[in-house]
């Protein structure tokens, strides 16, 4: 997308998330709430949000990551909580894209 912005106006913030301990939930809430305080200070006109994510099979969950060896999923609104809580004074009127493989229930 940077070669449409070559006089800049693009910004892009890449945060992974493991959301399956809570020790893990914290760590992104902390790197979340940077960015969200990069975000307040670029003041864009416009923000997309795009989560790439996998879901359980069988139930339509979506992956909050890892807890030891097993995996940890949850319902799509559990996982937009605790995903977007950091950004909610950032994102009013943005676009969201879930990424998904697999159907969301």
């Amino acid at each position: 997308m940077r070669e449409y912005f070559p006089q800049g106006g693009l910004a892009v913030f890449d945060l992974k998330f493991d959301l399956g301990t809570p020790t893990k939930r914290k760590a992104y809430v902390a790197a979340a709430s940077i960015i969200a305080s990069n975000i307040k200070q670029a003041n864009p006109k416009n923000i997309i949000v795009t989560i790439s994510d996998h879901t359980d099979e069988s139930s339509g969950d979506l992956f909050l990551g890892k807890e030891g060896r097993k995996d940890v999923a949850a319902s799509v609104s559990d996982v937009m909580d605790v995903l977007l809580s950091p950004f909610k004074l950032q994102l009013p009127g943005g676009m969201l894209f879930i990424l998904a493989c697999g159907s969301i229930v």
